[in-house]
């Protein structure tokens, strides 16, 4: 597909960052598409074609900070959080704030559109979780990601992943003037099995995080 590439690095690389978290044993694969509608037209059809690779799509989403209304406003809040929003099958929200902290996981339903992509663009907030058993439902999600509410590093990743290797991390990240990204993270033979696919779609390999352009690169 024109104006899709992909580059395939080892550890976890952040695609805003500009170095990456060494940690043999995992990999980052990073698809980088001219732009939001390019990328969330190919992902439709990629996530429905790599669907038996993993039994869910979760979406963790956290503020990053405290909430900061009055009773009546985080009363309100609290319900909201328990309404599946669009483009969800269900979703998990505690019935108290933790750490006074608004976050919710939900179950995806595809195929993937562009408001999943613009709830995913809030970087280190949000992150897509692919389980590859029935272990993950959103409330376990949200237990376990409990002491990340502030936003995840790339060593928190590790952290999460490292003790779950029956899962990959997916995560969006979007520069408005040049391109938009989406990333798989996780253990290296999830990840070469996801290279895998994406080469039968016939996507080249291609790197652009010099922001220059997309040039071949070696792995």
């Amino acid at each position: 597909m024109n104006g899709i590439k992909y580059v395939k690095e080892r550890g976890i690389y952040l695609w805003e960052n500009k170095d990456p978290y060494l940690k043999t044993g995992f990999l980052t694969l990073t698809i980088v598409a001219e732009n939001k509608s390019l990328l969330t037209e190919f992902l439709a059809v990629f996530l429905e074609n790599i669907a038996y690779l993993y039994k869910s799509i979760l979406r963790w989403k956290t503020w990053g900070g405290e909430f900061k209304g009055n009773r009546m406003q985080k009363k309100k809040l609290l319900d909201s959080q328990h309404t599946p929003p669009p483009g969800c099958k269900s979703v998990y929200a505690p019935n108290e704030l933790v750490k006074n902290v608004p976050c919710t996981v939900c179950e995806l339903s595809l195929p993937f559109n562009s408001y999943h992509y613009d709830c995913m663009r809030r970087g280190r907030k949000v992150m897509l979780v692919l389980p590859t058993d029935d272990f993950f439902t959103p409330k376990r999600l949200f237990e376990d990601a409990v002491d990340y509410l502030l936003g995840l590093t790339e060593k928190e990743l590790f952290d999460f992943l490292d003790r779950r290797r029956n899962a990959m991390v997916a995560r969006a990240w979007e520069d408005e003037d040049i391109h938009a990204v989406f990333q798989f993270i996780g253990g290296e033979e999830l990840i070469e099995q996801i290279s895998y696919e994406i080469e039968k779609e016939g996507i080249p390999t291609g790197i652009f995080r010099g922001r220059e352009s997309l040039g071949d690169v070696p792995y």
